[in-house]
């Protein structure tokens, strides 16, 4: 099937602090070209603008507070990896892959949140790249060369910036440093490359995405070129298709794969070849089945690890998931794809995080009711000694640095994939929910604003208010996630009756004039997910987890923590180790709503909780273990039973989401 979305570059304003650094520069013409809306399109609102706010106010606008290399001035300037704190670890070329995220996050936080400040700090690094090319056009720091991994990562900030400004020289600097990269198209060098190495393969995404910016398809070509040579040289990589759709089990570096598995999904958008597109999804396949965790998320620390309920996924993961199941959703056109987004976005990834965005976690789990410097087994198993210390507490910056680059790319990322846009039909999809406005400019027709006010998801209701100076004919697509058990559409308050689509989508086909309201209202009730000796809980997207009260040690004198943000260590001084009902149905668990009060995200704010009953789990217990202990397969109880009150698994910090059954 081909590609449902593809690719449209909207220029619109952003006030003074988003104007081109060339005015005169025009961009090359787009209209027949679909896709995702460039970040100053959308402007956040309710919720998702407090978070965004309260990420410029925390790490996103004090990057100095993570520690190096995030206190130096990132690719403005030459970065040694001698600065780091921990200096005999790593290579040269990690500083830069870990500034690369920063820099792609804070710009597209910048533009969300109209912030001129972060808008120029962040293209103090893009402009001292685009404006110091090597003497063939290659961009980027010298000691990167050997290794262009961090190249990839930095050249989505690149491209991002183009699609905001529409800059011609920023586009002919993007061209030469692929003309630099491979001045021969047809002849390609060896990639028999190991370890991190293997992400140079990942250019891939980028050269498919500029096929689509100047509709030259040389690029999707060498793109696939690319991806081939490597599973030529390769073929027992368990990345390459052929291996995918054998369908083993994997245990690769979870991050790696993750960030492999969008290549086939890019590739089938851009040649039109099926088999690239079942063999990613034989790859997503194999991850739900062997390592998803209850948040949604694979594990992995630093392999995938499996299912078993002590596990834990690297933070970073989150937000690669997200990025690459955007790919997919675009791909496929399929729903589920935007499930699995919000999924991890709510759960997994805001989990990891302390809401103020102040600190964060290296690894995180749906289980976490201990957090101390020997949190982090299983590294310390492994003898990775001091350096593995401490990944389970939530910090400011952590010993290696991805993860701390990472996080300013979570939500910005999720935005990216809310709108999708199809120019030539013309219509518009709301892929992902959350409050905001957003501004399209479709071939034919004056602008067009779509207000959602909604508080998804913490509410099953999404409205949609139009703006348009005249009437515009237009096809308009909700997604209906998988785990609704239906829903209602009205249009102007009429009820509309629509099917969905297999792929999961509804659409009004209709002209849309000024002032008209859409309503989606989706039904949702408590899922029980079975895993091993163990069961969780989700309402709607949200997973529901058992909040524990914790003893809280402040630490301001480490490395990386100060009194403006500190670093936490935590033990459990509530009960947590309750068991819940073998037979626990739906109807056994009450759903709690009450009107919204302040954040949502915050503890004790949540407008939804959920009640159910558990008792003690006898042998489930830490004993002198300083990490959260697996579920045992066979489990005793005792006692009465306890009213057990879930909350998001996402406002928490110490909780229980996975339960042991009687």
């Amino acid at each position: 099937m081909k590609s449902l979305y593809t690719f449209i570059a909207v220029m619109l304003p952003l006030a003074a602090a988003a104007a081109p650094l060339d005015a005169g520069a025009t961009r090359p013409n787009s209209a027949a070209l679909v896709g995702e809306l460039p970040s100053s399109a959308v402007h956040p609102e309710g919720w998702l603008k407090e978070f965004l706010a309260r990420q410029i106010s925390g790490l996103t606008g004090h990057p100095a507070a993570m520690g190096f290399p995030f206190n130096q001035q990132m690719w403005a300037a030459p970065l040694d990896v001698k600065d780091r704190q921990f200096s005999q670890f790593g290579t040269d070329w990690w500083p830069y892959e870990q500034t690369a995220y920063y820099v792609d996050g804070a710009l597209r936080c910048a533009y969300l949140m109209r912030d001129e400040a972060l808008l120029a700090a962040a293209r103090r690094s893009l402009d001292a790249v685009v404006g110091h090319p090597k003497a063939n056009g290659r961009l980027g720091p010298a000691n990167v060369d050997n290794d262009s991994w961090p190249m990839v990562v930095f050249m989505r900030a690149l491209l991002e910036e183009y699609e905001n400004t529409g800059e011609r020289k920023l586009l002919d600097a993007i061209e030469h440093h692929y003309a630099a990269i491979y001045p021969d198209k047809d002849r390609l060098p060896a990639l028999k490359l190991t370890g991190f190495n293997q992400r140079s393969v990942l250019h891939a995404e980028n050269l498919c995405r500029l096929a689509k910016l100047t509709g030259n398809p040389d690029y999707a070509t060498l793109a696939a070129r690319i991806y081939q040579k490597f599973c030529e040289d390769n073929p027992t990589d368990g990345k390459t298709p052929a291996n995918m759709l054998k369908g083993a089990v994997e245990h690769e570096h979870a991050v790696t794969y993750q960030e492999f598995l969008k290549l086939p999904a890019l590739l089938h958008s851009a040649t039109g070849d099926a088999s690239y597109l079942r063999a990613a999804e034989r790859g997503f396949a194999m991850l739900e089945a062997s390592h998803e965790l209850a948040d949604g998320l694979s594990s992995g620390h630093e392999g995938l690890a499996g299912q078993r309920s002590d596990k834990v996924h690297e933070t970073c993961t989150a937000t690669d998931f997200i990025w690459t199941c955007g790919y997919m959703l675009e791909a496929t056109g399929q729903a589920k794809w935007a499930d699995k987004i919000e999924k991890v976005l709510f759960n997994a990834g805001f989990g990891a995080l302390t809401k103020d965005f102040k600190a964060h976690q290296y690894y995180s789990g749906p289980n976490q009711v201990v957090l101390t410097g020997k949190s982090s087994h299983w590294n310390l198993d492994q003898d990775w000694g001091w350096m593995a210390t401490g990944r389970m507490c939530y910090r400011p910056g952590h010993d290696t640095e991805c993860c701390s680059g990472n996080i300013h790319r979570l939500l910005p990322a999720f935005i990216k994939r809310m709108w999708l846009v199809d120019n030539a039909a013309p219509g518009v999809t709301a892929a992902l929910y959350s409050p905001c406005q957003a501004s399209f400019q479709l071939a034919q027709g004056p602008p067009l604003t779509i207000a959602e006010r909604t508080n998804y998801p913490f509410e099953q209701r999404i409205e949609f208010v139009f703006a348009t100076a005249t009437p515009q004919l237009l096809t308009f697509r909700m997604r209906i996630p998988g785990w609704s058990k239906g829903f209602k559409v009205l249009c102007n308050g009429r009820a509309v009756d629509l099917t969905a689509t297999p792929e999961g989508f509804v659409s009004l086909h209709r002209e849309f004039r000024d002032g008209d309201r859409v309503e989606l209202g989706l039904e949702a009730q408590p899922v029980i997910r079975r895993s091993g000796p163990g069961a969780s809980i989700s309402y709607g997207a949200l997973v529901f987890s058992l909040p524990v009260t914790a003893k809280v040690t402040t630490l301001t004198d480490l490395p990386k923590s100060s009194p403006q943000f500190p670093a936490y260590e935590m033990l459990p001084i509530s009960q947590w180790n309750y068991a819940l009902p073998a037979t626990l149905s739906a109807s056994q668990v009450q759903v709690v709503t009450r009107p919204p009060a302040g954040y949502p995200w915050d503890a004790g704010a949540s407008p939804v909780v959920l009640r159910v009953s558990g008792r003690t789990a006898t042998n489930w217990t830490l004993g002198d273990k300083p990490y959260t202990p697996d579920i045992p397969e066979h489990v005793t109880t005792t006692g009465e039973k306890h009213l057990l009150e879930l909350v998001p698994l996402g406002s928490t910090l110490l909780r229980v989401t996975e339960f042991p059954r009687e």
